[in-house]
């Protein structure tokens, strides 16, 4: 049986991931390219990592602030439901100077 201990850890891994694979497959080549703005779909980033049964964790993790401060973005604009499949995040990735 999980404990609520194990669920807690489970979910902030799975937040990591999420930011992780976010800025690796998006925000990183769009500064590589000078792109000013990045276009995230939740359930994309979901559907990639395998997680299934987890958009409001994955909307959570992209909409966090600790998304923005860490890497260095800011979000602009937030399109679709709160925690579905069809939720896009529009960052702005240039970074700070």
């Amino acid at each position: 049986m999980e404990t609520n201990m194990e669920t807690n850890m489970e979910t902030v891994a799975d937040a990591d991931r999420v930011r992780q694979y976010a800025f690796d497959t998006y925000i990183a080549p769009a500064r590589q390219k000078s792109e000013p703005l990045v276009i995230i779909r939740a359930g994309d980033v979901a559907s990639k990592l395998g997680l299934t049964g987890t958009l409001p964790q994955v909307c959570g993790a992209l909409g966090a602030a600790t998304f923005e401060t860490t890497f260095h973005v800011r979000r602009v604009y937030l399109h679709g439901p709160i925690n579905g499949a069809n939720t896009y995040f529009v960052f702005d990735v240039k970074p700070a100077v």
